[in-house]
């Protein structure tokens, strides 16, 4: 008797261990997803940079280059929406991160009106703009109080953004800026 109880512990053990989620690295996990999103960004911005320097940008160089750039942010959302649980980071080094990111795009992209001509940037920058909405978003989710940790960063570029027409999804109104 004593045989078969033990096998039934055991037996129900090893499915109790089988089945244990396997816990989530979560302690720099949005610090990382924002570094990589920074690393990114920052090997994009100087083609766009040089692209607004030489003064010819046309809408088949910059529409691509943008594109890289929504591309890095949405996949920054999608890793940030994966998250799960309670994050521990220090919502000032977060906030930190993603309003350098977005002030570095901003001041990368601040002369292209002048010289984007008949180019319509509006429908070029909307889906960056809408990206950058949702990982805000996204992050006021995982650490609440984050987007008003984000305003103060962001008042020197505040005019740039609303000049390209990047509003965040109107956070920046939100936000008194």
């Amino acid at each position: 008797m004593r045989f078969n109880i033990s096998t039934f512990i055991f037996f129900f053990l090893t499915f109790a261990l089988v089945s244990l989620a396997a816990p989530s690295k979560r302690s720099a996990d949005v610090e990382g997803i924002l570094t990589t999103l920074k690393t990114q960004v920052d090997s994009v911005l100087p083609s766009i940079k040089s692209l607004i320097a030489s003064e010819r940008v046309t809408e088949a160089a910059l529409t691509p280059l943008v594109g890289e750039l929504t591309t890095a942010v949405n996949a920054a959302k999608t890793s940030l929406s994966a998250l799960s649980g309670p994050v521990t980071e220090d919502a000032e080094d977060v906030a930190e991160i993603i309003a350098g990111v977005i002030s570095d795009i901003a001041t990368a992209l601040n002369g292209l009106p002048a010289v984007a001509g008949d180019i319509n940037l509006g429908s070029i920058l909307s889906s960056l703009d809408t990206a950058l909405n949702q990982v805000l978003l996204g992050l006021d989710i995982l650490l609440a109080g984050v987007l008003n940790l984000v305003s103060a960063p962001l008042v020197d570029v505040a005019g740039i953004l609303s000049g390209l027409g990047l509003t965040l999804g109107g956070i920046l109104g939100g936000l008194g800026l």
